[in-house]
């Protein structure tokens, strides 16, 4: 999940957190207008999550933003015209794990937060190729800029916040390493012709994906945890 950090787009692609099963339930329908003349729409309640609501527009607006960041690498990104039950539903769940988690992990400094926004934003900008091609995906998707920033921040935000709750937990062991790399690196390498490095070279990469893993493991036994104890109300359309 951390390697969300690297690239926002990736970070609303709905990885960083689990669809955990413990409340499978359909999402309610939105009508939503083109991206761009949007209908005026009077939001409602979509789920009660303990006692914190999420409302239909945020969970349009998640759906909007995990098609924006799914179509950067699109020179002309299609215009999102609706948004089928299954993306609403899926972009209430995960809403749904990150209200859940935004009660149970610490509050990270804003100073750190900002810089890493601001990094992203940027990054954002030169993958479409600037100002122009940002413009396009943003009218294609429906969204503002401050839509955008919102979505980012909240991400960064939850994945630091994650991030100081588990890492003290994460210790990756020298033979999990030499196993990673004979038993997965090594025979991917090698089926792709590539040049297998010796284990000292790649042994730094080898410890952030093994420590990833052990982090994302963390998380979804968090979340099975917290949903398994929540009063989560979905609310019908």
């Amino acid at each position: 999940m951390r390697h969300l950090l690297q690239f926002a787009a990736q970070i609303l692609t709905v990885c960083l957190l689990s669809n955990a099963a413990a409340a499978q339930v359909a999402a309610p329908a939105l009508t939503v207008g083109s991206p761009a003349a949007p209908e005026t729409m009077i939001d409602g309640v979509a789920a009660v999550v303990n006692d914190a609501v999420i409302t239909r527009s945020e969970v349009a607006e998640a759906a909007r933003g995990s098609q924006f960041f799914a179509a950067l690498s699109a020179q002309n990104p299609p215009p999102i015209v609706t948004l089928t039950p299954d993306e609403l539903h899926a972009s209430l769940q995960h809403l749904i794990d990150q209200t859940l988690l935004d009660n149970n992990v610490p509050i990270s400094a804003e100073a750190a937060v900002q810089s890493e926004v601001a990094r992203q934003l940027v990054a954002l900008h030169a993958r479409v190729g600037g100002d122009a091609a940002w413009q396009r995906h943003l009218q294609a998707a429906g969204l503002t800029e401050a839509a955008i920033e919102r979505l980012v921040r909240h991400q960064v935000t939850l994945v630091a916040g994650l991030d100081q709750s588990f890492r003290n937990q994460v210790q990756i062991r020298d033979q999990a390493i030499a196993h990673y790399y004979q038993a997965t690196l090594v025979p991917s390498l090698q089926a792709g012709h590539e040049p297998v490095p010796p284990l000292p070279e790649v042994r730094d990469r080898i410890l952030a994906i093994l420590s990833e893993q052990r982090l994302d493991e963390l998380e979804r036994q968090l979340l099975r945890d917290l949903r398994a104890s929540a009063h989560i109300e979905v609310k019908e359309p």
